[in-house]
């Protein structure tokens, strides 16, 4: 073994006159590796075994990370797909996934080059960004993929552009016109 210390080189003898100590050894020989904080395991009976439970704060802290939307650009057109029908998007191929949406969606390959489809596991969901909207409308109006021999039914709805927002507008005064909203 060979340790260098403010680059100066030191043998193995050297560390034991001096009573050094290597850390990794001195940690397995005592044994007390604590886990960090939030993925520290909390521990429940179910059945007959017992199995650890992630921390309320490290699931929440998961969700929330899951349910945002990937980082795309800007002025590309976002549709959301969700498959119905048990399709579980673990276990499908991300090439054969994207290939069906274009395949529902009647777009040739040349017509899908720039398109990106980004599979969101934990909510099992498809974004698909496309930077030309007349390949978002043909995107938002499939109904069903075919992956294999298997037919999925499944829901294509346009994201809300960047620029602007989803909601209901309460208590508006009725002088205001659409225009001006």
């Amino acid at each position: 073994m060979q340790v260098s210390v403010d680059r100066e080189d030191i043998t193995p003898d050297d560390l034991q006159d001096f009573r050094w100590s290597v850390a990794t050894t001195e940690r397995k020989l005592r044994g007390t590796h604590t886990p960090r904080p939030e993925t520290q395991a909390s521990v429940s009976m179910h059945g007959d075994a017992w199995l650890p439970q992630r921390s309320r704060a490290a699931v929440k802290k998961r969700l929330i990370a899951a349910s945002r939307l990937p980082h795309l650009l800007r002025d590309h057109h976002r549709v959301i797909v969700r498959p119905r029908n048990g399709l579980d998007m673990r276990t499908v191929s991300q090439i054969k996934f994207a290939k069906s949406l274009a395949v529902a969606a009647a777009l040739s390959e040349k017509e899908v080059t720039e398109d990106v489809v980004c599979p969101n596991m934990m909510q099992t969901i498809a974004v698909i960004s496309t930077p030309v909207e007349r390949n978002a409308r043909p995107y938002s109006k499939i109904t069903a993929i075919t992956l294999g021999t298997a037919s999925f039914d499944v829901i294509a709805y346009r994201a809300a552009p960047d620029d602007t927002c989803k909601g209901i507008i309460r208590s508006v005064d009725e002088d205001i016109g659409q225009e001006q909203l």
